[in-house]
């Protein structure tokens, strides 16, 4: 049996953050977006990023504990792909990728 097709709904949900500032999280603002499964978040006045659904159920996986609540995919496993790292280490990271990239 096949899934139901997904349809292109543009929306846009608002947050109140703790420093007293509002951020706001968009789906579906184009077709690109649509078709990618894309995330656009952003805190008014700072800046905004955009990530894959699946690396938001990896977040909201992270935060409860509970899989059944946010991960779609069956064959997919969940997991914790980006950890803090030093600055320092970040930088050395950078210079390996520069340097790899050269050399290929």
């Amino acid at each position: 049996m096949e899934e139901p097709q997904e349809k292109k709904c543009y929306d846009r949900f608002y947050f109140d953050t703790l420093a007293g500032g509002e951020a706001w999280m968009e789906v579906a603002w184009n077709d690109t977006a649509f078709k990618e499964q894309l995330i656009r978040i952003g805190l008014t006045g700072k800046g905004e990023f955009i990530i894959k659904r699946e690396e938001l159920e990896t977040l909201l996986l992270a935060l409860t504990k509970d899989p059944s609540r946010y991960v779609r995919s069956t064959t997919r496993v969940a997991g914790i792909k980006y950890v803090p790292v030093p600055q320092r280490l970040y930088q050395d990271y950078l210079e390996y990728k520069k340097y790899k990239n050269k050399n290929v």
